[in-house]
Protein backbone atom coordinates (compact mmCIF):
# COMPACT_ATOMS: atom_id res chain seq x y z
CA UNK A 1 0.00 0.00 0.00
CA UNK A 2 1.47 3.48 -0.75
CA UNK A 3 1.43 5.85 1.38
CA UNK A 4 1.90 9.84 1.72
CA UNK A 5 5.06 11.18 2.69
CA UNK A 6 3.71 13.23 5.86
CA UNK A 7 1.77 9.92 7.18
CA UNK A 8 3.03 7.46 9.87
CA UNK A 9 2.79 4.18 8.81
CA UNK A 10 1.19 1.60 10.94
CA UNK A 11 2.07 -2.10 11.74
CA UNK A 12 -1.01 -3.99 12.30
CA UNK A 13 -1.39 -7.36 13.93
CA UNK A 14 -4.25 -9.32 14.34
CA UNK A 15 -3.90 -12.62 16.59
CA UNK A 16 -6.93 -14.76 18.05
CA UNK A 17 -9.28 -11.68 17.61
CA UNK A 18 -7.20 -8.88 18.88
CA UNK A 19 -5.72 -6.19 16.96
CA UNK A 20 -1.83 -4.91 17.38
CA UNK A 21 -1.76 -1.52 16.28
CA UNK A 22 1.85 0.27 16.87
CA UNK A 23 3.69 3.18 14.85
CA UNK A 24 6.65 2.07 13.16
CA UNK A 25 5.99 0.34 9.88
CA UNK A 26 4.60 -2.76 8.36
CA UNK A 27 8.82 -3.89 9.64
CA UNK A 28 9.37 -0.60 11.63
CA UNK A 29 11.14 -0.85 14.82
CA UNK A 30 9.46 0.60 18.15
CA UNK A 31 11.61 1.72 20.83
CA UNK A 32 9.25 2.14 23.05
CA UNK A 33 6.90 -0.99 23.15
CA UNK A 34 4.72 0.01 25.26
CA UNK A 35 3.33 2.97 23.29
CA UNK A 36 2.37 0.49 20.91
CA UNK A 37 -1.46 -0.24 22.09
CA UNK A 38 -1.16 -4.13 22.10
CA UNK A 39 -2.80 -5.76 25.40
CA UNK A 40 0.24 -8.22 25.87
CA UNK A 41 2.53 -5.12 26.76
CA UNK A 42 0.23 -4.75 30.06
CA UNK A 43 1.82 -8.14 30.82
CA UNK A 44 5.32 -8.73 29.88
CA UNK A 45 8.25 -6.43 29.60
CA UNK A 46 11.85 -6.49 27.68
CA UNK A 47 14.37 -8.45 29.67
CA UNK A 48 18.36 -7.79 28.44
CA UNK A 49 20.48 -11.36 29.01
CA UNK A 50 23.82 -11.76 30.33
CA UNK A 51 25.04 -11.98 26.44
CA UNK A 52 23.08 -8.61 25.83
CA UNK A 53 20.29 -10.46 24.24
CA UNK A 54 16.98 -9.17 24.60
CA UNK A 55 13.58 -11.30 25.51
CA UNK A 56 10.03 -10.33 26.39
CA UNK A 57 9.41 -11.82 29.96
CA UNK A 58 6.07 -12.82 30.75
CA UNK A 59 5.27 -11.07 34.51
CA UNK A 60 3.47 -13.64 35.61
CA UNK A 61 4.91 -16.96 34.13
CA UNK A 62 8.83 -15.63 34.21
CA UNK A 63 8.44 -17.16 30.87
CA UNK A 64 11.29 -15.90 28.28
CA UNK A 65 10.03 -15.00 24.41
CA UNK A 66 12.10 -14.02 21.62
CA UNK A 67 11.65 -10.52 20.45
CA UNK A 68 10.46 -10.18 16.91
CA UNK A 69 11.49 -7.65 14.41
CA UNK A 70 9.20 -4.74 14.41
CA UNK A 71 8.08 -6.19 18.09
CA UNK A 72 4.94 -7.58 16.80
CA UNK A 73 3.01 -9.04 19.99
CA UNK A 74 1.07 -12.01 17.92
CA UNK A 75 3.19 -14.77 19.61
CA UNK A 76 3.12 -13.22 23.30
CA UNK A 77 -0.61 -13.03 22.66
CA UNK A 78 -0.80 -16.82 21.93
CA UNK A 79 1.15 -17.18 25.03
CA UNK A 80 -1.17 -14.86 27.28
CA UNK A 81 -4.35 -17.35 25.62
CA UNK A 82 -2.86 -20.80 25.85
CA UNK A 83 -0.02 -21.24 28.22
CA UNK A 84 0.27 -18.21 31.17
CA UNK A 85 -1.53 -19.50 34.33
CA UNK A 86 -3.88 -16.37 34.21
CA UNK A 87 -4.95 -17.03 30.98
CA UNK A 88 -8.82 -17.57 32.44
CA UNK A 89 -8.20 -14.22 34.25
CA UNK A 90 -7.02 -12.40 31.04
CA UNK A 91 -9.67 -13.91 28.71
CA UNK A 92 -12.88 -14.98 30.20
CA UNK A 93 -14.72 -17.48 28.52
CA UNK A 94 -18.67 -15.97 27.32
CA UNK A 95 -21.12 -17.70 28.46
CA UNK A 96 -23.89 -19.35 26.60
CA UNK A 97 -26.36 -16.84 28.49
CA UNK A 98 -24.66 -14.03 27.03
CA UNK A 99 -25.19 -15.16 23.22
CA UNK A 100 -28.40 -15.73 23.10
CA UNK A 101 -31.10 -13.55 23.77
CA UNK A 102 -34.20 -14.23 26.45
CA UNK A 103 -36.96 -12.91 24.03
CA UNK A 104 -39.22 -15.42 23.34
CA UNK A 105 -42.40 -15.10 21.14
CA UNK A 106 -45.14 -17.65 20.50
CA UNK A 107 -46.69 -17.41 17.10
CA UNK A 108 -49.46 -19.95 16.11
CA UNK A 109 -48.11 -22.58 18.58
CA UNK A 110 -44.36 -22.01 17.55
CA UNK A 111 -41.68 -19.88 19.92
CA UNK A 112 -39.62 -18.44 18.07
CA UNK A 113 -36.31 -17.43 20.00
CA UNK A 114 -34.71 -13.70 18.97
CA UNK A 115 -31.30 -13.57 18.83
CA UNK A 116 -30.01 -16.71 18.94
CA UNK A 117 -26.86 -17.71 17.72
CA UNK A 118 -26.86 -21.15 17.13
CA UNK A 119 -27.74 -22.72 13.53
CA UNK A 120 -31.23 -24.28 13.37
CA UNK A 121 -32.61 -26.77 10.87
CA UNK A 122 -35.05 -24.99 8.42
CA UNK A 123 -37.76 -25.58 5.72
CA UNK A 124 -39.88 -23.31 3.68
CA UNK A 125 -42.92 -24.01 3.43
CA UNK A 126 -44.43 -21.87 1.17
CA UNK A 127 -48.45 -23.01 1.92
CA UNK A 128 -47.79 -21.99 5.11
CA UNK A 129 -46.55 -18.50 4.08
CA UNK A 130 -50.07 -18.41 2.51
CA UNK A 131 -52.23 -19.38 5.53
CA UNK A 132 -50.29 -17.25 7.59
CA UNK A 133 -50.86 -14.29 4.64
CA UNK A 134 -54.26 -14.80 4.67
CA UNK A 135 -54.40 -15.08 8.89
CA UNK A 136 -52.31 -11.42 8.63
CA UNK A 137 -55.02 -9.77 6.55
CA UNK A 138 -57.80 -11.42 8.12
CA UNK A 139 -56.72 -10.01 12.04
CA UNK A 140 -55.37 -6.46 10.95
CA UNK A 141 -58.58 -6.02 8.42
CA UNK A 142 -55.53 -5.30 5.30
CA UNK A 143 -57.14 -5.51 1.40
CA UNK A 144 -56.04 -8.16 0.10
CA UNK A 145 -53.90 -6.10 -2.35
CA UNK A 146 -51.48 -5.23 0.51
CA UNK A 147 -50.00 -8.76 -0.68
CA UNK A 148 -49.06 -7.09 -3.87
CA UNK A 149 -47.86 -3.90 -2.43
CA UNK A 150 -43.85 -3.48 -4.18
CA UNK A 151 -42.04 -2.63 -0.74
CA UNK A 152 -44.43 -4.82 0.93
CA UNK A 153 -42.72 -7.50 -0.91
CA UNK A 154 -39.06 -6.42 -1.27
CA UNK A 155 -39.05 -6.47 2.82
CA UNK A 156 -40.09 -9.88 2.79
CA UNK A 157 -37.36 -11.07 -0.05
CA UNK A 158 -34.92 -9.12 2.11
CA UNK A 159 -35.85 -10.83 4.90
CA UNK A 160 -36.68 -14.75 3.07
CA UNK A 161 -34.52 -14.75 -0.27
CA UNK A 162 -36.30 -17.63 -1.66
CA UNK A 163 -39.54 -15.83 -1.19
CA UNK A 164 -42.24 -16.06 -4.11
CA UNK A 165 -44.33 -13.22 -4.51
CA UNK A 166 -48.16 -14.25 -3.79
CA UNK A 167 -51.26 -12.65 -5.96
CA UNK A 168 -54.18 -11.56 -4.37
CA UNK A 169 -56.06 -13.86 -6.01
CA UNK A 170 -54.22 -16.71 -4.20
CA UNK A 171 -54.44 -14.85 -0.86
CA UNK A 172 -58.35 -14.56 -1.02
CA UNK A 173 -58.92 -17.93 -1.71
CA UNK A 174 -57.19 -19.19 1.05
CA UNK A 175 -58.60 -16.36 2.96
CA UNK A 176 -62.23 -17.91 2.63
CA UNK A 177 -60.08 -21.51 3.35
CA UNK A 178 -59.53 -20.15 6.78
CA UNK A 179 -62.76 -18.44 7.31
CA UNK A 180 -64.79 -22.47 6.55
CA UNK A 181 -62.35 -23.89 8.85
CA UNK A 182 -62.87 -21.47 11.71
CA UNK A 183 -66.55 -21.67 11.17
CA UNK A 184 -65.83 -25.97 11.43
CA UNK A 185 -63.85 -25.27 14.71
CA UNK A 186 -66.47 -23.26 16.42
CA UNK A 187 -69.42 -25.58 15.02
CA UNK A 188 -67.31 -28.35 16.84
CA UNK A 189 -67.20 -26.31 20.22
CA UNK A 190 -70.60 -25.45 19.87
CA UNK A 191 -71.92 -28.90 19.72
CA UNK A 192 -70.26 -29.59 23.53
CA UNK A 193 -72.37 -26.58 24.56
CA UNK A 194 -75.80 -27.50 26.18
CA UNK A 195 -77.28 -23.54 26.04
CA UNK A 196 -75.93 -20.32 24.04
CA UNK A 197 -77.24 -16.60 23.98
CA UNK A 198 -77.98 -15.06 21.28
CA UNK A 199 -77.68 -10.99 21.00
CA UNK A 200 -79.02 -9.35 17.27
CA UNK A 201 -78.05 -5.92 16.11
CA UNK A 202 -78.98 -3.59 12.92
CA UNK A 203 -78.42 -0.82 11.41
CA UNK A 204 -78.44 1.10 7.96
CA UNK A 205 -75.84 2.56 6.12
CA UNK A 206 -77.05 5.64 5.05
CA UNK A 207 -73.89 6.47 3.06
CA UNK A 208 -74.44 2.84 1.23
CA UNK A 209 -78.00 2.60 1.63
CA UNK A 210 -77.52 -1.34 2.78
CA UNK A 211 -78.80 -2.45 5.46
CA UNK A 212 -76.78 -5.05 8.28
CA UNK A 213 -77.36 -7.50 10.98
CA UNK A 214 -74.80 -9.27 12.90
CA UNK A 215 -75.75 -11.94 15.00
CA UNK A 216 -73.42 -12.89 18.38
CA UNK A 217 -73.54 -16.05 20.50
CA UNK A 218 -72.16 -16.09 24.24
CA UNK A 219 -71.60 -19.55 25.99
CA UNK A 220 -69.81 -20.59 29.21
CA UNK A 221 -67.62 -23.27 28.61
CA UNK A 222 -67.01 -26.21 31.21
CA UNK A 223 -64.39 -24.04 33.06
CA UNK A 224 -66.99 -21.29 33.80
CA UNK A 225 -65.89 -19.13 31.15
CA UNK A 226 -67.19 -16.71 29.43
CA UNK A 227 -66.94 -16.87 25.33
CA UNK A 228 -68.61 -14.36 22.79
CA UNK A 229 -68.32 -15.51 18.95
CA UNK A 230 -69.88 -13.41 15.73
CA UNK A 231 -71.88 -15.61 14.18
CA UNK A 232 -73.04 -13.77 11.25
CA UNK A 233 -72.51 -10.04 10.09
CA UNK A 234 -74.47 -10.07 6.80
CA UNK A 235 -76.30 -7.78 3.96
CA UNK A 236 -79.94 -7.73 4.75
CA UNK A 237 -81.82 -7.32 1.36
CA UNK A 238 -84.98 -4.89 1.71
CA UNK A 239 -87.40 -4.96 3.34
CA UNK A 240 -85.95 -4.53 6.69
CA UNK A 241 -89.24 -6.26 8.03
CA UNK A 242 -89.57 -8.65 11.37
CA UNK A 243 -89.67 -11.63 8.41
CA UNK A 244 -86.50 -10.80 6.60
CA UNK A 245 -84.95 -11.23 10.62
CA UNK A 246 -86.18 -14.00 12.05
CA UNK A 247 -84.93 -16.07 8.28
CA UNK A 248 -81.54 -14.86 9.02
CA UNK A 249 -81.68 -15.80 12.43
CA UNK A 250 -82.96 -19.67 11.61
CA UNK A 251 -80.67 -19.75 8.77
CA UNK A 252 -77.35 -18.99 11.08
CA UNK A 253 -79.10 -21.28 13.80
CA UNK A 254 -79.33 -23.96 11.85
CA UNK A 255 -75.59 -23.53 10.22
CA UNK A 256 -74.60 -24.00 13.91
CA UNK A 257 -76.82 -26.37 14.91
CA UNK A 258 -77.22 -24.62 17.99
CA UNK A 259 -81.65 -24.10 17.32
CA UNK A 260 -82.39 -26.63 20.57
CA UNK A 261 -79.87 -24.78 22.84
CA UNK A 262 -81.02 -21.08 22.62
CA UNK A 263 -81.50 -20.04 26.54
CA UNK A 264 -81.99 -16.04 25.84
CA UNK A 265 -82.08 -13.74 23.23
CA UNK A 266 -81.82 -10.00 23.43
CA UNK A 267 -82.63 -7.78 20.60
CA UNK A 268 -83.39 -4.20 19.80
CA UNK A 269 -86.09 -2.54 21.24
CA UNK A 270 -88.14 -1.93 17.50
CA UNK A 271 -91.36 -3.07 15.86
CA UNK A 272 -89.76 -5.21 13.43
CA UNK A 273 -87.91 -7.42 16.30
CA UNK A 274 -90.91 -7.77 18.14
CA UNK A 275 -91.97 -9.64 14.96
CA UNK A 276 -88.79 -11.36 13.89
CA UNK A 277 -89.69 -13.10 18.24
CA UNK A 278 -92.86 -14.04 17.07
CA UNK A 279 -92.24 -15.51 13.93
CA UNK A 280 -88.93 -16.95 15.67
CA UNK A 281 -91.41 -18.75 18.18
CA UNK A 282 -94.48 -20.02 16.19
CA UNK A 283 -92.91 -20.84 13.16
CA UNK A 284 -89.43 -22.25 13.82
CA UNK A 285 -90.09 -23.45 17.02
CA UNK A 286 -86.79 -21.83 17.36
CA UNK A 287 -87.52 -20.49 20.95
CA UNK A 288 -88.71 -23.19 22.62
CA UNK A 289 -85.86 -23.74 25.39
CA UNK A 290 -85.63 -19.72 26.60
CA UNK A 291 -85.55 -19.25 30.14
CA UNK A 292 -89.58 -18.66 31.40
CA UNK A 293 -90.85 -19.00 27.85
CA UNK A 294 -89.13 -16.34 26.78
Amino acid sequence: MKLNSGSVPVSVSVSDGLVDCSPGGIEGHDEDPKRGGSIAWDHFKEATLPNGKKKSKCLHYNKLLSVQPGKTTSHLIRHLRLACPHRAKLFPKKSEDTSKSTVQTQFHGVVISEGESSVHTFTFSFEKVKTLAAHMILAHEYPFNIIEHKVFNEFLRAYIPYYKKISRYIVRKEYFGVYDKEKERLINILSKVNRVSLTTDCWWSGVQRIGYMVITCHYVDRNWNLHKRVLSFVNVHPPHNGAALAKEVHRVSNIFEISDKIASMTVDNDSANDVCIAILKKDHNLLSNVVLDG
